[in-house]
Formats: structure tokens, sequence, C-alpha cells
């Protein structure tokens, strides 16, 4: 089997839609709006991150971050031109019904979703934080809203070379079917 087939084996079979985006300076953290997990997760990001511009990779691990947010974590690396899905968690290999630990973000997203792309290509840049929120429209299993927040991380020379991310339920939209994405009921002002 070729590279190419073996590639087109691995994709897994779903759109996205955006619902909501924010890129903003990683000094602005503190102040997102984010449900309570990804709080949590961020204010554990901001403590190990100290004085630095990011934690470093060997900050994160299963003793660092609470236990029940573990299942929900993805590990990235930065490649030269990809990301390289170091681990994602039991929860998230469960929802997806595949193994994402190695697949690559154009596995995930192809090179047309330009969204995702600049999602991480400004994580990887630096200085900033994203919050995602998108229907994942899966061609076998149902459709869900989730929510990513990806944090930078620096490798032991101080370079960003890793981003960790959290993925969560939506807490602005949920899935109608027939309808699509529709605001919660008590979601947070844009």
């Amino acid at each position: 089997m070729s590279a190419n087939e073996h590639r087109q084996r691995r994709l897994l079979r779903y759109t996205t839609e955006v619902l909501h985006l924010e890129r903003d300076s990683i000094d602005r953290l503190p102040e997102a709006r984010l449900p309570a997990d990804l709080r949590e997760f961020a204010d554990v990001w901001l403590k190990l991150r100290g004085d630095r511009a990011a934690p470093l990779k060997r900050d994160i691990g299963p003793f660092s971050i609470p236990a029940r947010l573990l299942p929900n974590i993805m590990l990235w690396e930065i490649l030269e031109d990809d990301y390289l899905c170091r681990l994602a968690g039991t929860g998230l290999r469960a929802r997806s019904e595949k193994e994402l630990s190695g697949c690559l973000l154009s596995d995930l997203y192809g090179d047309t979703d330009h969204e995702a792309w600049d999602e991480f290509d400004g994580v990887a840049r630096g200085g900033v934080y994203s919050l995602v929120e998108r229907a994942v429209i899966w061609d076998e299993l149902p459709t869900s809203v989730r929510t990513r927040l990806l944090l930078p991380l620096l490798g032991d020379d101080g370079d960003a070379r890793y981003m960790v991310a959290l993925i969560g339920p939506s807490f602005r939209y949920e899935w109608e079917p027939g309808f699509g994405a529709v605001r919660a009921e008590n979601a947070p002002p844009d």
C-alpha cells in the first residue's frame, strides 16, 4: 500500500462548522470566558507557566492536570509543516471511535480547513491562545458540538515545540437535528 493510500485509510470522515472562534493574547487568558473545566485547565496552565512565555512540555502530565480532565487532553508536536498528535485522551478516542494518537493535523482536517490550520499556526507562533467551538458532523457518528482550548508548550530549549488542548462539550451552542447549531439557553454573550 502506498503512503497516499495509507493516509486516505486513516482520514476521519467528517466535516466541521466553526461556531465561535477567539484567538487572543496569552496575557488575556485569565479574563477569558470559559466553561468550568476549561477554566480549571487554563488556571493549571497559567500556574505552570510562571514567568515564562508558556509552561515546559515536561511540566504538563498526569500529576499536574486534574485526573477528571485527562481523558479529554490532546498533546500536539509542532512539526515543520504539520502537527503530530502525540497523545489523545481515552475520552476523545472513545467519542471519535478512532485512535487519534499518531495522527497528523492534515489527517484530521485535510488541507482545506483553513480555520483549523490558522488556529494551530497562530498558537504555534506563540503569544496567543485559541478557543474554538465547532460542530463536528461525522459521516458515521452523531453530530456533536465541541469546545477546544489550545495552548502552547515550550521544549527544554525554550522554543514553542508543542501544544496542549482540552476538548470539552460546547457551552454556547447545542446541535438540534434538522436545525443545526442553535444558541444554548444559558450561553454567555460573545
